[in-house]
């Protein structure tokens, strides 16, 4: 796993009460570990913020800014994007919970230098549904940008992207 590229993660947060810790948790037990995660804080007004910031000192990977007011999840994976590292950026809710080979799924995708977007399946626990599929398929750009912007098809809406680095 020492040839998969390295993936930043952008995480907007904002008043996420005890949902971060878990989601964090996900990230830090991956089967692929060459990441950086980017904790943009939007100003919550509950303990999101320690909690970042309790990350951040433990894993020299979590870095941390922390927007004085509130600007909305855009601006957050925004000043991710711009800072990050990563040859892949991937989104994450701060609710999210990954499966333990999320990022190497992602990453393995992109060995391929040809894929500029690889998406994974997600299940809603609360509807208690799952994709079930765990291979890959080539979907044509038309069908992925229909499928994104309509909620559904053959494409799934959690995308990773190749930075343009």
């Amino acid at each position: 796993m020492a040839d998969l590229p390295m993936i930043t993660i952008s995480i907007p947060t904002y008043n996420l009460g005890s949902y971060l810790n878990k989601t964090l948790e996900s990230i830090l037990h991956q089967t692929d570990q060459n990441f950086e995660i980017w904790l943009v804080d939007d100003a919550s007004t509950d303990k999101t913020a320690d909690t970042v910031a309790q990350f951040e000192q433990a894993d020299p990977r979590i870095h941390a800014h922390y927007f004085d007011t509130h600007q909305g999840v855009s601006k957050a994976r925004n000043y991710a994007i711009e800072h990050a590292k990563g040859e892949i950026i991937v989104f994450v809710d701060g609710d999210d919970l990954l499966e333990p080979n999320y990022l190497e799924v992602i990453a393995t995708g992109f060995t391929d230098p040809t894929v500029d977007l690889v998406g994974v399946g997600y299940t809603w626990g609360w509807r208690g549904g799952q994709s079930g599929r765990h291979d890959f398929t080539e979907i044509s750009k038309t069908n992925a940008y229909a499928s994104i912007n309509h909620r559904g098809g053959d494409f799934g809406v959690i995308p990773g992207i190749r930075g343009s680095r």
